[in-house]
């Protein structure tokens, strides 16, 4: 191998040369340049002394390799803020518990209660007691109104019985021993507004007779002169027991 490297290097000029004059020639017939034509002279023909010329071999030089990329610095992780552990407050310690003290302060409390609650009570027996005594008091003065109306609605009832006796006519057939229970209805003014029969005395002509005298009498002007209440309750209806003794017959 090292023989044939030695060889090689030897003709490379030699080599050379040649493949230049052909690539000279080549081209001047493609120009299409026509020489000068001169008279041809014959020369001695020429000898070219070739020698072989060893060629130092160069070394091969190895291209650098490129350095390495370096790494890109990669950003730091940010450092994880751990919370800081709470402080655990400080235990205080139990004062010591004087049992004396508090059931000393328990029954004190119990006394005091059982004394509220005793004034309490003799509050509410008061308050009771006051009720009472003006309940009593509104008793007796309803008694006494009660009273005076009843005086006052017997008053005006004689003179309703008056005055239906004065318009009544005695039938024939009237007995001392007959009555009839009358209802009257009236109106403030004292007008007779109806007359109704609630007991009869066995005799139609009889209890007739007194329906009759009612409506004739019409009119009882004086009860105008009661108060409502009065009126209210004891001649808006007025029961009248008409008896021909009571009209002294």
């Amino acid at each position: 191998m090292a023989y044939r490297t030695s060889r090689l290097s030897e003709y490379g000029i030699p080599l050379t040369v040649a493949v230049l004059l052909h690539a000279g020639l080549i081209w001047f017939m493609l120009t299409g340049i026509e020489p000068e034509h001169k008279p041809f002279k014959a020369k001695a023909p020429q000898f070219i002394d070739a020698k072989l010329v060893k060629i130092k071999a160069q070394p091969v030089v190895k291209p650098k390799p490129k350095p390495a990329a370096k790494p890109k610095n990669k950003p730091k992780p940010k450092p994880v803020v751990k919370p800081k552990p709470k402080s655990k407050p400080a235990v205080k310690p139990r004062p010591k518990i004087d049992q004396k003290a508090l059931d000393k302060k328990a029954e004190a409390l119990k006394v005091k209660k059982q004394q509220e609650a005793e004034q309490q009570r003799l509050k509410q027996l008061q308050k009771e007691r006051e009720q009472q005594l003006l309940s009593a008091l509104e008793d007796e003065d309803d008694y006494q109104q009660a009273s005076s109306n009843a005086q006052l609605a017997t008053s005006y009832s004689a003179l309703i019985r008056e005055q239906v006796g004065q318009s009544w006519s005695r039938p024939p057939s009237a007995r001392n021993d007959m009555e009839v229970l009358l209802q009257i209805h009236l109106v403030p003014t004292g007008e007779v507004s109806s007359v109704e029969i609630l007991k009869g005395s066995g005799s139609a002509v009889f209890d007739q007779s007194a329906v009759r005298a009612v409506n004739k009498a019409e009119r009882f002007v004086e009860l105008q002169d009661l108060p409502p209440a009065v009126f209210e309750q004891y001649f808006r209806r007025f029961n009248l027991l008409f008896r021909p003794e009571d009209l002294r017959l």
